[in-house]
């Protein structure tokens, strides 16, 4: 079997290097630029999670159980709940 470089290995190096060179076109923004996309989850939840660390700042002692950030209100354990006091097994784990 005679192995041929231009029939063989070159369509398929040409294309691996087009798509490479798509790739870069398509993102050049975030390749050469240093541009990132934003997370929405990640900024939306340190929005939920604001008013919950306001009032542990006004009030250290207390713990807030709702918050009116997120789908016009909602229980905080699902945003930012300290769960450490009284929780004897988080010392374990």
């Amino acid at each position: 079997m005679k192995f041929d470089f231009k029939k063989d290995i070159l369509p398929h190096l040409l294309i691996y290097i087009g798509f490479i060179l798509i790739i870069a076109l398509y993102f050049q923004a975030f390749i050469f630029d240093g541009k990132v996309l934003t997370p929405n989850d990640i900024l939306s939840s340190q929005g939920s999670v604001h008013e919950v660390q306001e009032f542990k700042k006004a009030n250290p002692n207390e713990e807030i159980f709702w918050t009116n950030t997120s789908f016009g209100g909602m229980p905080s354990y699902m945003v930012s709940m300290d769960f450490r006091d009284g929780n004897y097994a988080y010392y374990f784990l």
